[in-house]
């Protein structure tokens, strides 16, 4: 079982990751989210198998950070998206969401294991490939249809999905 410890990241990296955005599109605050992720894993696999807590940590972080992520998603900014009425866009966010289930089954086996187990690396390795293909696809796709919302409506979805994520993070 995961236990909530420190963050692999600290307060600097992660305001460093977002420093740049002040009035934010959704999609930029997205990608971010999708940036932060990967530095996790990557701070994940430089991690060594003997390192339990440290991994166990990193883990956790990543699978809370997704758990924001795919919920201001889901909440805010696919509805926006799927609001174009364009099949494609339709498409996508449906795509997308059954991409979400999936990242969700393996979290939740994730933090069912308590980092020693061989699956525990497996099963993060998976994590890691389905994440970053959800993320490719979004940033290639999705992105793409969003940005017929236009940068003003982009603009207070961003602001919409920074309260959201602000408020589930201290949930």
């Amino acid at each position: 079982m995961l236990d909530w410890q420190p963050s692999a990241l600290s307060t600097a990296e992660k305001s460093n990751v977002y420093e740049e955005i002040s009035v934010v599109k959704a999609t930029d605050l997205l990608k971010k989210d999708h940036d932060m992720v990967k530095k996790l894993f990557s701070e994940f696999e430089k991690s060594a198998d003997s390192a339990h807590k440290k991994r166990l940590s990193i883990a956790e972080e990543i699978c809370e950070e997704l758990r924001v992520h795919s919920a201001i998603e889901e909440e805010i900014f696919y509805p926006a998206v799927k609001a174009i009425r364009d099949k494609k866009a339709k498409f996508d966010i449906e795509e997308a969401l059954e991409e979400h289930k999936q990242v969700k089954s393996v979290i939740e086996d994730v933090r069912k294991l308590n980092g020693d187990e061989p699956a525990f690396g497996a099963k993060m390795k998976v994590l890691k490939e389905d994440v970053e293909h959800h993320a490719e696809e979004e940033e290639t796709e999705i992105f793409k249809e969003a940005r017929k919302l236009g940068n003003e409506r982009l603009e207070e979805l961003g602001e919409k999905l920074q309260i959201a994520k602000e408020r589930l993070m201290a949930a």
